[in-house]
């Protein structure tokens, strides 16, 4: 994750509201205690810490030896609040500086800090995935560098993305003599104003009382997710070896994962959804479910709600006998996670919101403390999120955590590994599509992830409806923009794109109707359509099949023989599918210019050729389709039957299939003779992350045994 993928900034707070609001509560009079114990054991000498006589920068030392005192204040301070506040309470967590170790979780991944708190207990068998208790502690002999802040924002979308039992983590950066705490979840990121931990040394000593001693619970951790070690096997060394796997509780019921079947890369802002392969613990038949854990805007049903309300609707308009439940995922369970009966939200992570007034820090420039400059908004929610000059694009929104356990497990078409089961797939969905159409529903998300492939029945399901709405109905203010098509520039990776993006309607995708380009007036229209948002149409579902469609063709290449236009095919596969939500005009124009699509047409391997030309027609039906309707005077305010035509689109899809080349193929990112540019390498991380996130696939040694759960990230 880069800084410039990443919204220009973000709520800077005050270190009163930090500790007030976001870490466990302490007594002001305890840590006054702590701070005088400490001056009279002389750790404290003339007001600033006695193992920094002056600052980090203008010692001769490097770096990482300037910094390893902050291992000692950690623990000077854990002893004497021990001695004095927590007699009986042993601490929960302790730190030491490790500078630029990695630390690797059971997803193949690794975060890289100068340091982090652990878990002083073992929780053998039934620990956190990593050791860390943070993000990561960042140290730096300069002042607060763009390094590190990209380093913190890594490793924070890393831990949430690799450990289950995340909900949410807390970090540092500091910088010469400056310090700034920072906080990380499903729904909000920001961070504190810097200051001297120097000279200033009671805003960490509150810090460190505040979390050493903390429960499981307030480092973030879920209660009701275990990490469980399953012993599979003996090494060649005769030492036993592991499996590790989660347990979910859901509805008075355990479930414990096989495989991922879902797992996107890391992100910070965003639903965060993973989806397991998982067994009924207790069980004594043989079947498997699919669970997602996710968290789903606060003012949202749940995904098990909107499907009743959905076959509702579609039972009262339904014209013929056909069984269209078959068409959905059918769900076994469905519940919002709580404990001690209080629903698990983001908003419980703070013991008040966000302030109505607050500074902003700008991720772009961060060059001093005093890089920010004052932010008004709304009585409930924080700040811009957009580019420079957008407006207003994004709003912090609380987030409510859901589990669903579904009774039937498929493949997702983004795991079919053959052209031609995604398009017999397409047929398919088309058909699950229209009966949505006839509920007068929208879905909001179509992606290869949310269609699922039943191997048995040879049909495609519809999954991962959480955003799936009547159309033309109101927008709530937790899907009016984070929609995952929507999803605005607080980063790539804080606000994942990866998997919808690339599927993504253009209309929705560049915020324009289609029928503005090419008006005598485009300015005036553009700026008419700045004033409301576009909302989402039949159409723009089945465009997303299509662009599933065309992305199956360029991604993927024949095993056997020579592709003659590879690199041609390398180039048009990395324009028209950009994991960017800000996409390109190349999307655009490869859909309303038919001599643009040819030419990219043209890269493909000759193989591909009818199957191809089936897709362009496709293409041509599908811009008919939106010049037509938006044609009609009363657009985007028109009639649900005004879109029946659009199904039409199925037949292409049929046609395809029947060309398609019917051997074995492979990724194209597969191929020998695929380049591997320095210029590639962030996407090719965050691609290779993103296939090995098989969290429970990983196999660890006894080291298991011995793995202390980390408490939290260090920066």
């Amino acid at each position: 994750m880069t800084i410039k993928e990443l919204s220009p900034t973000i709520p800077q707070l005050s270190v009163q509201f930090y500790q007030e609001s976001v870490i466990p509560q302490v007594n002001a009079e305890d840590v006054d205690k702590v701070l005088e114990a400490l001056v009279k054991r002389k750790f404290l000498l003339n007001g600033r810490w006695k193992y920094f006589p002056k600052a980090p920068s203008e010692s001769e030392i490097n770096e990482s030896p300037a910094f390893e005192p902050m291992q000692d204040i950690w623990k000077d301070v854990i002893d004497a609040a021990r001695a004095l506040i927590f007699r009986q309470t042993p601490p929960t967590i302790f730190m030491e500086t490790r500078a630029n170790e990695n630390i690797w979780s059971d997803s193949n991944g690794s975060f890289k800090s100068d340091g982090y708190t652990r878990l002083y207990a073992s929780r053998k068998a039934r620990v956190v995935t990593t050791n860390s208790t943070e993000s990561g502690i960042h140290l730096h002999n300069a002042s607060v560098s763009g390094i590190n802040v990209r380093k913190i924002l890594g490793n924070a979308a890393q831990i949430l993305h690799s450990d289950p039992c995340r909900r949410f983590i807390r970090g540092t950066i500091v910088g010469n003599t400056s310090m700034r705490f920072w906080f990380f979840s499903r729904s909000h990121v920001f961070v504190t104003q810097a200051f001297d931990f120097i000279s200033n040394p009671r805003p960490l000593i509150h810090y460190i009382v505040s979390l050493a001693f903390a429960s499981l619970q307030n480092l973030g951790f879920d209660p009701t997710v275990r990490r469980v070690a399953i012993p599979i096997q003996e090494s060649a060394e005769n030492e036993l070896q592991y499996a590790i796997q989660y347990d979910y509780h859901i509805g008075g019921q355990v479930y414990r994962t096989v495989d991922s079947l879902s797992s996107p890369r890391a992100n910070i802002i965003s639903r965060g959804g993973r989806v397991w392969k998982v067994r009924r613990v207790g069980d004594q038949e043989d079947k498997y479910y699919a669970l997602k854990d996710v968290w789903i805007a606060h003012d949202t049903m749940t995904e098990g709600e909107i499907q009743r309300s959905l076959f509702e609707s579609i039972q009262n308009s339904q014209t013929d006998k056909e069984d269209f439940k078959r068409y959905f995922i059918e769900i076994e369970d469905c519940k919002l996670v709580a404990w001690n009966d209080e629903v698990d939200k983001t908003s419980s992570f703070m013991r008040q919101p966000l302030p109505r007034h607050f500074q902003t820090f700008l991720l772009g420039a961060v060059a001093s403390p005093d890089s920010s400059h004052k932010q008004v908004t709304g009585p409930t929610v924080g700040v811009s999120m957009g580019v420079p000059g957008s407006g207003p694009r994004y709003l912090y929104t609380d987030k409510k955590h859901c589990r669903i356990v579904y009774r039937e497990v498929g493949t997702p078409l983004d795991s079919l590994t053959r052209p031609g089961m995604v398009l017999r797939a397409l047929v398919s969905a088309t058909r699950g599509l229209e009966w949505m159409y006839k509920g007068g529903y929208v879905h909001q998300d179509v992606s290869g992830g949310n269609l699922i492939w039943m191997e048995g029945s040879n049909i495609t399901k519809i999954t991962d409806i959480e955003y799936a709405k009547k159309f033309l109905s109101d927008p709530g203010i937790g899907d009016r923009k984070t929609v995952s098509y929507l999803r605005t520039t607080l980063a790539e990776c804080l606000t994942s794109c990866q998997g919808t993006a690339i599927f993504m309607p253009v209309e929705i995708q560049a915020e324009t109707y289609f029928s503005v380009e090419g008006t005598k007036d485009d300015s005036a229209a553009l700026e008419d359509q700045a004033s409301y948002y576009i909302p989402h149409n039949f159409l723009h579902d089945l465009e997303s099949l299509w662009w599933i469609g065309e992305h199956a063709l360029f991604s993927s290449v024949p095993a056997s023989g020579k592709v003659p236009y590879l690199q041609r095919q390398i180039t048009s596969y990395k324009n028209l599918f950009p994991h960017s939500s800000a996409g390109n005009n190349s999307r655009t124009m490869f859909l309303s210019n038919k001599d643009v699509h040819d030419r990219h047409i043209a890269n493909l391997p000759r193989e591909y050729t009818n199957a191809a030309k089936a897709l362009s027609n496709a293409r041509r039906f599908l811009k008919n389709q939106y010049l037509c309707l938006e044609a009609n005077p009363d657009f985007p305010h028109v009639e649900r039957l005004d879109f029946a035509p659009i199904y039409g689109l199925r037949s292409y899809f049929e046609s395809a299939e029947k060309h398609i080349y019917i051997y074995e193929t492979i990724p194209l990112t597969s191929h020998n003779d695929y380049p591997r540019l320095p210029s590639d390498s962030d996407q090719e991380l965050m691609d290779d992350i993103s296939q090995v996130a098989k969290l429970t696939g990983r196999v660890l040694g006894p080291e298991v045994n011995d793995q202390e759960g980390n408490a939290g990230l260090v920066s």
